[in-house]
């Protein structure tokens, strides 16, 4: 591998730890909750937030009949509805470990030759 592109990809993590550290805790929009929602809970929790959508397909930008909503009917949904906002809040202890991977990476790629 490159010696620049270790050494970045060390810095990256050392800069994410900082930001793990900085901040604790990251909330998502209303479309990224309803997509988390979506793929990772449970069928009837999905079914009870929106009862107008069967599935995901239904929420193609093309109309297959009148029923179903258009692409603009269903971002506007997405931007009212009053599904609430999910965060995430990692476990305090998660930027050390990820610091120091950061930095035996950043200083492995100090040691490698210049080629």
């Amino acid at each position: 591998m490159n010696r620049i592109f270790v050494m970045t990809f060390g810095l990256f993590f050392v800069l994410f730890s900082a930001q793990l550290f900085l901040i604790k805790a990251y909330v998502l929009t209303p479309q990224a909750t309803r997509f988390v929602t979506e793929r990772f809970e449970a069928p009837d929790v999905v079914n009870n937030m929106a009862p107008n959508h069967s599935g995901p397909f239904n929420q193609a930008s093309f109309r297959m009949n009148s029923s179903q909503p258009s692409y603009l009917q269903t971002a506007n949904y997405l931007s009212n509805s009053s599904v609430s906002q999910r965060s995430i809040a990692p476990p305090n202890w998660l930027c050390w470990p990820t610091f120091f991977f950061g930095m035996v990476v950043f200083l492995h790629g100090l040691a490698l030759r210049n080629k």
